[in-house]
């Protein structure tokens, strides 16, 4: 989950620089959405006691109040938009389940928290740009994921197959 909150502050970085705040604050977002999305089925089974989940809710909890100090220095505007898309992460679990959708989803939301939200003037071109990026940097993960996703979710690789998943992603790309 670090190496994604830290590829998610890059592309913060890339869009803006005058809030250090900001850029921390989704760093730290990540984190905690990263690991609940990923790893909320293991706290609900008693396995808190295990090691692994120990480290792994420190961290979570770390990042949360890192999270929500970075979050009380931004002004209301922002925080809104924050909070809208947080409804966003919480509703990945639903969209999970339209397994062709949940790339894009997952690149619109990226989008939204990296282009959108830090602009001071939104450039529709720089956020269209940016959800390309991320969808096409993301099908390679769909495609390692078609082996263990089941075959209900209808991922990319299992309607189109890998080659023509390949393409799709070489295609978003050249756009």
């Amino acid at each position: 989950s670090i190496h994604v909150a830290t590829a998610v502050w890059c592309l913060v970085q890339m869009s803006q620089n005058e809030s250090p705040n900001y850029a921390n604050l989704v760093f730290f977002g990540t984190l905690i959405s990263y690991n609940y999305l990923k790893h909320h089925q293991n706290f609900g089974k008693n396995n808190l006691l295990q090691f692994q989940n120990i480290s792994l809710l420190l961290v979570t909890l770390i990042s949360f109040f890192a999270f929500a100090y970075y979050f009380l220095q931004l002004n209301n505007t922002i925080q809104k938009q924050l909070i809208l898309s947080g409804f966003f992460v919480l509703s990945y679990p639903f969209i999970r389940s339209i397994g062709w959708a949940k790339l894009f989803f997952v690149s619109f939301v990226v989008s939204y928290v990296t282009v959108f939200i830090p602009s001071t003037t939104f450039s529709f071109e720089s956020f269209f740009t940016r959800f390309l990026l991320l969808s096409a940097l993301m099908i390679p993960f769909e495609i390692n994921d078609s082996t263990t996703d089941s075959p209900s979710l209808k991922t990319l690789p299992q309607l189109f197959g890998i080659a023509k998943t390949k393409q799709i992603g070489y295609y978003l790309c050249f756009v």
